[in-house]
């Protein structure tokens, strides 16, 4: 094997698990996003919106030299490009890691799946909280009198409010 095909491959086995890192950085953001939406922390949930697109950005930035070394190798080894994968070069590069590559791809997998778990959940738990604020808003200001504050003659009448006078 050519030296430049053992530093491609190298470079975009390290490339891939730069990303994975970054995927598992990703899972716990969201976990304690979870946390956060829950215990109605805002500002920790703001912050950690923050994170996670700092590493969207990561992953963002590192995805062309993914691309470039799988490429790279590909047309290399004269892969169709639905075969331009990690554990395919490695069976190709015959350097005996092809399960370390397959189990980090099934890593990876488990990792995204987890991640869109988290997603959907912490969606709809907010989609929840959003409710849930609203819900508490209208107890808030509901008006137990549907007339006009202001009567004919131009006298505020006195209305009778849950909590807080819609007008404050």
């Amino acid at each position: 094997m050519e030296n430049w095909q053992n530093k491609a491959y190298e470079e975009l086995k390290e490339v891939i698990e730069k990303q994975f890192g970054i995927y598992q950085k990703i899972e716990d953001v969201y976990l304690t996003t979870r946390k956060a939406i829950v215990e109605r922390q805002m500002k920790e949930y703001l912050d950690k919106l923050e994170e996670e697109e700092v590493l969207w950005k990561k992953i963002e930035d590192l995805e062309p030299k993914r691309r470039e070394y799988l490429l790279l190798l590909g047309e290399f080894f004269q892969l169709e490009e639905k075969d331009y994968r990690l554990t395919e070069i490695s069976k190709k590069m015959n350097r005996g890691d092809e399960r370390e590559c397959v189990e980090l791809k099934d890593q990876f997998q488990q990792t995204i799946g987890k991640i869109k778990r988290l997603a959907t959940l912490n969606k709809t738990l907010l989609k929840k909280e959003l409710e849930f604020s609203e819900w508490t808003l209208s107890l808030l200001t509901k008006s137990e009198k549907k007339n006009d504050v202001y009567q004919k003659n131009g006298l505020t009448e006195q209305l009778k409010t849950s909590l807080v006078d819609q007008k404050a």
